[in-house]
């Protein structure tokens, strides 16, 4: 009976394999002219050239020696090739799904309808597989940060020091790709000393966190070189403060999320004269004083602001497909022309040609499966919390501090759907738990590893 079933898990394995890599190849093609974040490849490419030139600023064209985190400048080394870039971030991202698939059966997280379940939702994610096809760090750092946590849970279960440096070494270069969880990296240790009683758990933490310090010292040394300040994050932490309270429509600051907003940029040329960039160092320190001036001038103000990017977060969905940019004929923009049409007559606009109505269609489609999972997720986050604290399944609870986080980063300084596609995965986990109802094992040192 256990050979059938094993050959059954085999085949239906083969299965979700086999459709989801067909499915790349399919949005390889429908996502290959992305032009998310184009703005911010010549600041990658910047750090490419920075980094062959034995870490020297200079050699940096846009002038902003620390911004943004420099993990996809290393990448660029490899390559510059678009389509290399999507084979790397395509194939890393299979490997973490096949990981995930192998450790909910050695711990006996999900059963498999239960993970039969998950494969499905995974086929229908469209937009977070399409992330894998940007020229962006975000398909590679969100896919670091669930193979930390897998390998992490492992590690501190099984008491085994290679997971713990594997574990470390993806989540310190998820630090070096976007800085926004450095902050969840104090998260982990105290969740895993909660739900874990184990005499070495301290130390197994403690080794943690100097591995991945060790991966975040490059960066340290560098930024004290090139602006004089030790740094963990880029600089451009005041700079997106600021521009979020924009979030709020018609504000009482005025400000706008436009990275050119004229409200900031007049203040800064105030401060630092005409040639004011604010992504460095001087004025991302400025602009994070102006923001907490400005809130503590208006602190009701602010409280609707995090209400309003709270609401937005949660209903929004994650990241939107570029599939629109294959169209040969768009007059005024592809996305320009899709963001009106999908805001005034997402219908209508179906009928326009039939290049508009395969395209539009499916990624209506792409747009309403990222709502709804992330915005289920939510809802049933708080029964998941729970249920997950109270049996001690880390992986459920970690996932629902996850969502958390995200949802905190997002409505205290600013919120577009790209940031929430780091909640996506545990969505996904959320939704399986809770549509199944299943009783979990609790991970807590006493559970045998089943191999």
């Amino acid at each position: 009976m256990r050979i059938i079933n094993n050959f059954q898990f085999k085949i239906n394995d083969f299965l979700f394999y086999t459709i989801l890599f067909l499915l790349n190849i399919i949005l390889s093609f429908l996502n290959s002219k992305s032009a998310m974040m184009g703005g911010l490849m010549d600041y990658y490419n910047d750090f490419s050239n920075i980094i062959v030139n034995h870490f020297d600023s200079s050699f940096g064209k846009m002038k902003t020696p620390a911004f943004p985190m420099w993990g996809y400048g290393w990448v660029l080394l490899l390559s510059k090739k678009r389509a290399y870039l999507y084979l790397i971030q395509a194939l890393f991202s299979f490997f973490i799904f096949i990981s995930f698939i192998r450790f909910s059966r050695n711990f006996k997280i999900f059963n498999e309808e239960s993970l039969s379940t998950f494969k499905y939702l995974v086929v229908f994610s469209v937009s977070f597989l399409s992330l894998n096809f940007t020229l962006s760090p975000y398909s590679l750092s969100i896919n670091f940060l669930i193979i930390a946590i897998i390998y992490f849970i492992i590690a501190i279960h099984e008491s085994k020091i290679s997971y713990v440096i594997l574990s470390s070494i993806f989540y310190g270069l998820l630090l070096n790709f976007r800085s926004d969880y450095i902050y969840f990296t104090i998260f982990l240790p105290i969740i895993s000393i909660f739900f874990f009683q184990k005499k070495n758990i301290l130390k197994l933490n403690i080794l943690w966190f100097l591995v991945v310090g060790l991966f975040m010292l490059p960066w340290i040394l560098y930024t004290y070189k090139s602006v004089g300040k030790a740094m963990l994050t880029s600089t451009n932490s005041g700079h997106v403060f600021y521009i979020g309270l924009g979030n709020l429509p018609n504000n009482k600051w005025g400000i706008t999320t436009s990275d050119h907003d004229l409200r900031m940029y007049n203040e800064l040329r105030q401060k630092f004269g005409n040639n004011t960039n604010s992504l460095n160092y001087k004025e991302d320190i400025f602009l994070k004083q102006r923001f907490i001036t400005l809130i503590q001038n208006e602190p009701l103000e602010y409280l609707k602001k995090v209400t309003y990017s709270a609401l937005k977060t949660i209903i929004s969905g994650i990241y939107v497909p570029e599939f629109y940019n294959l169209r040969k004929n768009c007059f005024k923009g592809c996305k320009t022309e899709f963001d009106f049409d999908i805001s005034n007559r997402p219908i209508v606009s179906l009928f326009d040609s039939s290049e508009k109505f395969i395209l539009y269609l499916v990624s209506y489609f792409s747009i309403l499966i990222g709502v709804l999972i992330l915005f289920s997720s939510y809802i049933m986050l708080p029964f998941v919390f729970l249920k997950s604290f109270k049996t001690k399944n880390i992986l459920l609870f970690i996932s629902c501090i996850i969502l958390l986080y995200q949802l905190f980063i997002c409505s205290f300084a600013y919120t577009i759907r790209l940031y929430s596609s780091y909640s996506y995965f545990w969505s996904l986990l959320i939704i399986v738990y809770f549509v199944h109802q299943i009783k979990f094992p609790i991970l807590n040192g006493s559970t045998k590893y089943k191999s």
